[in-house]
């Protein structure tokens, strides 16, 4: 039942039926609800409120009336209050046998596992957890179990979790490390503790690269080697010198970090020399002037070698007057322009120190050419059995009273090379294009062989237009 309440100020009603009365105080009373069934008390006061007068649409009662129907209602509520809570069921509550303890935990900040994983490691000693389960399947407990080389330790008490079984283990093992000696707690199988190098975190790679790059000697090339079991040894490469270092390392990384440091050390005691060298190669024209020089009797011409070296260059240059090659096929450089003069540079420098050039790089002596171009025979007179097709280039070339080609031999991948032949003092015979280009033939002779049979080809063809139109 719903009982409104309204509040209105003191007045009198007047009706015809029944004399004026005065109430003190009419509410309607919004917030009471009630879900029980009305008693015969108030569907009496609803029957009398249905008989008023239309004027007025609600029970007009008096004051006392009021309060005696708000007790009324206070009194069942607090019945069915009452009721209710009798009805509940009670929940048992939870019951700790007797005899029961509290379980330890262990403290989360103790980190001993970090602490002893770091010192097992420093003195090589092997390092096994295990957190084996105790207790029934409502009363999950662990213990710790700790194999610290030949010996072992477990927890005296169990754990509510596997972090704390272990933290309170890595406690036991830890201090035992901490008061014995480093032979009794180090077992005999030990693994060999690896020497690590102290350049380890100083970027040494980094610092050698922008130093050679900065004064424009290249890329340092290394050669990392795996000599046993998680052991390195490392060399590098800089400017043909190649710097071993002593020792092994327990990564690549180590053994290329003290290289690196091994080259910045090299680097800084000859960096005067290495510059004038760098320098050299750079600002002379070593090239031209080595070319000068084999081009004096019109026929012969230096041949190079290239190699690759990751993504650098290296470059040796062969000349008759010397029975081996100048340069290096290890000594990298950035570009094939700087590894072709650093080859010419040392061969020019030993052609002055023979007195084969003069002070003005010049030729001490001129040899006589031979034949002109109009003294040209056809291919039956000048080749020659047993002859090489390099010789027949040679030969060739007499006649035409031009300079021997260029061969240009690039290593690409292992033995296999590739060779092109370049007419750099004479333009109008290729018009600056290669001649003879082989790829991927297995051997450097071979490619230049083949090579200079191609150039053979091209000369004749070249030879027998020309007749035609002379």
């Amino acid at each position: 039942m719903s009982t409104l309440t309204q509040t209105f100020s003191s007045q009198t009603y007047h009706n015809s039926s029944q004399p004026s009365c005065t109430y003190g105080i009419a509410r309607i009373n919004l917030k009471r609800q009630r879900s029980a069934s009305p008693t015969p008390q108030k569907i009496a006061a609803m029957e009398d409120t249905s008989r008023a007068s239309s004027s007025c649409s609600v029970e007009l009662i008096g004051a006392d009336e009021q309060k005696a129907l708000w007790d009324l209602e206070d009194a069942e509520l607090a019945e069915r209050l009452r009721t209710q809570k009798a009805e509940q069921v009670e929940r048992p509550k939870m019951q700790v046998p007797k005899g029961a303890e509290p379980v330890p935990i262990h403290k989360s900040t103790s980190a001993f596992v970090a602490r002893l994983n770091m010192l097992a490691q420093k003195r090589g000693i092997p390092c096994d957890f295990d957190c084996p389960q105790v207790g029934g399947p409502r009363n999950v407990k662990f213990e710790g179990v700790l194999k610290l080389g030949d010996k072992s330790f477990r927890t005296e008490e169990a754990y509510s979790s596997k972090k704390e079984a272990k933290e309170a283990v890595a406690e036991r093992g830890l201090n035992y490390l901490q008061g014995s000696p480093v032979e009794t707690a180090t077992p005999q199988h030990r693994k060999m503790a690896v020497p690590i190098s102290r350049s380890t975190t100083k970027g040494n790679i980094a610092a050698l690269q922008i130093e050679m790059q900065k004064r424009g000697a290249g890329l340092p090339v290394y050669d990392l080697q795996e000599v046993g079991q998680q052991q390195f040894s490392g060399s590098v490469t800089i400017l043909g010198h190649v710097l071993s270092v002593p020792g092994f390392f327990g990564s690549k990384k180590d053994a290329k970090e003290a290289a690196a440091r091994k080259g910045l050390d090299y680097f800084a005691e000859h960096a005067q020399n290495l510059d004038d060298s760098i320098k050299d190669a750079q600002e002379e024209k070593w090239v031209s002037i080595l070319n000068g020089y084999m081009n004096h009797d019109g026929v012969s011409c230096p041949t190079y070698d290239f190699y690759m070296l990751d993504l650098q260059f290296a470059c040796e240059v062969t000349i008759p007057d010397h029975d081996g090659p100048f340069g290096s096929q290890t000594q990298p450089f950035r570009s094939q322009k700087l590894a072709q003069a650093n080859a010419a540079r040392e061969a020019v420098l030993w052609l002055r120190q023979k007195g084969l050039l003069n002070d003005d790089d010049r030729p001490a002596k001129r040899r006589k050419s031979e034949n002109s171009f109009h003294s040209v025979q056809s291919h039956d007179d000048t080749t020659t059995v047993g002859k090489s097709y390099g010789q027949h280039v040679t030969e060739l070339c007499k006649k035409l009273d031009i300079t021997t080609p260029e061969y240009i031999c690039v290593v690409t991948d292992g033995s296999f090379t590739n060779c092109a032949a370049h007419f750099v003092s004479n333009f109008h015979i290729s018009r600056g294009e290669p001649i003879g280009v082989v790829e991927n033939v297995f051997g450097k002779a071979k490619a230049k062989e083949e090579c200079a049979k191609e150039v053979v080809r091209f000369l004749e063809e070249y030879i027998r237009k020309a007749t035609e139109g002379a």
